[in-house]
């Protein structure tokens, strides 16, 4: 992943140029997506270690549209690819590996946000 905060700028420029809105309100409104991100990943962690798709492709629909929403296409992509995968049935082993890019992904968001206050 590139730099946090450089990929916090970017996708801050575009989503307040898009939706017409100041870059605190952007960062106010992400911080409150973070935090529901947070709880969303380790639902999706409880998920996969159970096994339970149905959740799985709720869950990751739900951060996928989340990132998307934020313009975080770090985490948009894998969580798109966790998705996506889990609807066709693909091979389970696949689950984690985006799970683990969407959680590396995140952490960093998290911190890029830390770094912006």
């Amino acid at each position: 992943m590139t730099d946090p905060k450089n990929s916090l700028e970017v996708a801050s420029e575009k989503f307040c140029k898009e939706m017409g809105l100041g870059k605190e309100v952007f960062f106010k409104l992400l911080a409150t997506a973070i935090a529901d991100m947070q709880k969303d990943i380790d639902l999706l962690r409880a998920a996969l270690d159970a096994g339970d798709l149905e959740r799985i492709q709720q869950i990751s629909h739900r951060i996928k549209g989340t990132s998307s929403n934020f313009r975080l296409t770090e985490i948009t992509v894998p969580a798109t690819e966790l998705n996506d995968s889990s609807k066709k049935g693909a091979d389970a082993s696949l689950y984690k590996s985006f799970l683990h890019s969407i959680e590396s992904s995140f952490a960093a968001y998290q911190q890029g946000l830390a770094d912006s206050r």
